[in-house]
């Protein structure tokens, strides 16, 4: 039932780093595994779903009768491949990790236009989930309560038609004119060594 979801539409490609403008990019290399994470990550999959679609996939052999694919695959796999991926790009989520990876062009997601505004309190609100602020931190910083907080967020979500926000920001990476901050994290941070 799951797996029907993602054969609606195709997988999001998760492309080579890209050097930016400025300069910056990530030196590693993204791993198979992580890659695919990823892609049914932003297709508002959740780790134990990821494993049953991938799991769905049948083994094949190749011309060498080497083995490829990934039958077997676990919910706690897939959420390795995940954090460690988070990690190396240097986010505290998986909705910071899909930020950034929009952000350095690693995931580009389709183009859309919003035929509605979106709540005008949410977006700001949206945008500090995506830099890897807690809920917490959001409501202290906005000087609202943590359930406005969850509030503009699933307003974001139900627009963007996403049970999960990593989703929502992918969606909204795609948005023209843009609704999400598209410059380089690391020149926003301050980080550049």
């Amino acid at each position: 039932m799951t797996a029907s979801r993602t054969d609606a539409r195709p997988l999001p490609k998760v492309h080579e780093p890209l050097i930016l403008r400025c300069g910056h990019h990530i030196t590693e290399e993204i791993t198979g595994p992580e890659a695919l994470a990823l892609s049914h990550l932003v297709t508002d999959l959740n780790a134990i779903e990821i494993a049953a679609v991938v799991n769905a996939v049948p083994e094949r052999q190749d011309a060498m009768g080497t083995t490829a694919g990934t039958m077997g695959t676990t919910a706690e796999a897939v959420r390795e491949h995940l954090n460690s991926l988070k990690r190396r790009l240097r986010a505290r989520t998986w909705t910071q990790m899909v930020d950034t990876a929009c952000r350095m062009r690693l995931l580009l997601p389709p183009r859309a236009v919003l035929t509605t505004p979106l709540p005008e309190t949410a977006v700001p609100t949206l945008q500090l989930l995506a830099d890897g602020y807690t809920n917490q931190q959001i409501a202290v910083m906005r000087t609202v309560s943590p359930g406005c907080v969850g509030s503009h967020l699933e307003a974001i979500r139900h627009r963007m038609r996403t049970r999960g926000t990593p989703a929502a920001v992918y969606r909204l990476h795609g948005v023209v004119p843009a609704v999400l901050d598209a410059t380089c994290p690391i020149c926003a941070t301050g980080d550049a060594a």
